[in-house]
């Protein structure tokens, strides 16, 4: 049986960011913020009314982001992960068995990560009393702390330290070479493109799932939580 091999050292330059949010229908974004230097930015939505309860059905039937299940929610917090490498690799071509296997090495990875909160925020026509005034502050600053839990988790060091080494650790990609294109550096970059994003969508759904835990935990911040306890069940996801 006829056996050759060829190798051919060769660099790819790839970036590659996957973005996941909550699954809320989008909103009218009337205020944007600068995003903040950890990466943090805010689209505001105005509400309207002339008392805290008025505020909040708002909120709840008619402004509010709208998720698939039909419910509405006073915040929501889009992450992008991002990952981007330099490669090197060396075809080594097996005609005994049509397989194809590339041989690599990744250099200068980097992950980060990005995210975008929706957030209420009063219309400039609304006038409240100092009660409702306060309600409404307090009630803001709670649900606006609940989505800075969100941030931290999908922020965790931990997390992106192991998504990156996890990438480090792909030495080496098998696949059928019958009937692909002519050898190319983008053949390749695609094939080493695609085993890493395979990698990094599995840390993207990771940080989905722990964040439907903590929304589920509190009832999307509603509710008074101990923060030290729900933070532990939501990183026992794995």
């Amino acid at each position: 049986m006829y056996f050759s091999k060829e190798s051919q050292g060769m660099r790819v330059i790839y970036c590659q960011e996957c973005l996941c949010s909550l699954s809320a229908e989008p909103v009218e974004g009337v205020e944007v913020s600068a995003p903040h230097k950890s990466g943090l930015e805010y689209v505001y939505y105005k509400i309207q009314g002339a008392s805290f309860s008025e505020l909040k059905q708002d909120i709840f039937h008619r402004r509010g982001p709208l998720r698939p299940n039909g419910q509405r929610v006073a915040f929501y917090t889009d992450f992008h992960l991002h990952w981007k490498y330099d490669s090197t690799y060396t075809w080594n071509l097996q005609d005994s068995d049509h397989m194809v296997v590339l041989a690599v090495e990744f250099k200068n990875i980097v992950i980060s990560i990005s995210h975008k909160t929706t957030a209420p925020v009063l219309d400039d026509t609304v006038k409240l009393s100092a009660q409702d005034l306060d309600l409404w502050q307090r009630y803001f600053d709670k649900l606006k702390q609940h989505e800075l839990d969100h941030v931290s988790i999908s922020s965790d060091s931990k997390t992106l330290e192991a998504l990156k080494t996890e990438i480090t650790l792909i030495k080496g990609v098998e696949f059928g070479f019958n009937n692909l294109p002519a050898r190319s550096g983008s053949l390749a970059g695609g094939i080493i493109a695609l085993t890493v994003n395979t990698v990094g969508n599995k840390y993207t759904s990771l940080i989905q799932k722990r964040y439907e835990l903590l929304d589920e935990l509190t009832k999307y911040g509603e509710e008074n939580y101990n923060k030290d306890e729900v933070t532990r069940k939501v990183f026992e996801v794995t």
